[in-house]
C-alpha cells in the first residue's frame, strides 16, 4: 500500500489528510456499558519508569517505541466531548462510567509485535482504514491517547486507531521546548508512516493532526 494525499484541509490549526468520518475494531460495551478503544501507538517520548499508562511516557526525547493503550468511553458520550471530571459536579477523580478515561494497562512492544498485533485487527475490519493522530503542543502522552481513543469512537467506521506522540513537555509554558521537539521528530514520523504503508496491511492511511503537530508533515 502506498501512501497518498488525494485530500488535505486546515482549518482552526487541524490539519486533515484523507480524511475518514468513521469509527473502529471496538471491545464490545461491558456490563456497564463503557466501550473500550484499543489505541495503537508509536512515540519518541522518554520513559519515566512509572508502570501505568497515565505516567508512562515523559515529555523527553528517546528512540521511537511502540506499544497498545486502551481508553474507556462511557454509556452516555456525547460526540465531540472529552468527558472529564468537573470540580462543580463534586467529581473529583476519573469514572470510566462517566468519563473517557485512559485504562491503567500498557502493552509496550518490540516492533516486529507491533505491526503484527496492527495486521491482526486490520484483517478483522472489512477495509481495513487506519486513522492515525498527531497531536500539537503542550499535549502529554495521556492526554494524547484520549484524544484518539475519544476522536476513533466518534468517526464510527471500520478500522484501527492509532496514535503519533512526539515529545511535547504538556505545558504551554514550554512552547519552545516543544518547538525545537517537533522539529527533531519529524524523521521519525516519517519512517513511521512509511512503516504503516509497508506492514500494516491497511487499505487506507488518514492522518488528523492538531497545531504544531501539522508541521511534522
Amino acid at each position: 500500500m502506498q501512501l497518498k494525499r488525494p485530500f488535505a484541509s486546515k482549518l482552526g490549526g487541524l490539519l486533515i489528510l484523507m480524511a475518514i468520518l468513521g469509527g473502529c475494531a471496538l471491545r464490545p460495551a461491558s456490563d456497564d456499558g463503557t466501550t473500550i478503544v484499543p489505541v495503537w501507538y508509536a512515540t519518541d517520548r522518554k520513559p519515566t519508569g512509572e508502570a501505568s499508562a497515565t505516567a508512562y511516557y515523559s515529555g523527553l526525547r528517546d528512540s521511537v517505541s511502540y506499544g497498545k493503550v486502551f481508553v474507556s468511553v462511557p454509556r452516555d458520550h456525547c460526540t465531540g466531548c472529552l468527558e472529564a471530571p468537573n470540580m462543580l459536579r463534586f467529581e473529583f477523580r476519573i469514572d470510566p462510567k462517566r468519563h473517557v478515561a485512559l485504562l491503567d494497562q500498557i502493552e509496550v512492544l518490540e516492533a516486529a509485535l507491533f505491526w503484527e498485533s496492527l495486521r491482526g485487527a486490520l484483517e478483522t475490519t472489512p477495509r481495513r482504514e487506519i486513522v492515525v493522530f498527531i497531536h500539537g503542543i503542550g499535549t502529554t502522552f495521556s492526554d494524547a491517547a484520549l484524544r484518539t481513543g475519544q476522536m476513533f469512537f466518534d468517526l464510527k467506521r471500520p478500522g484501527a486507531a492509532v496514535l503519533y506522540s512526539w515529545p511535547s513537555m504538556g505545558s504551554v509554558q514550554s512552547y519552545l521546548v516543544d518547538a525545537q521537539n517537533v522539529e527533531v521528530t519529524v524523521p521519525h514520523l516519517t519512517d513511521f508512516l512509511a512503516d504503516l504503508g509497508r506492514y500494516s496491511g491497511a487499505n487506507t492511511v488518514s492522518v488528523i493532526a492538531h497545531s504544531r503537530g501539522t508541521e511534522t508533515l
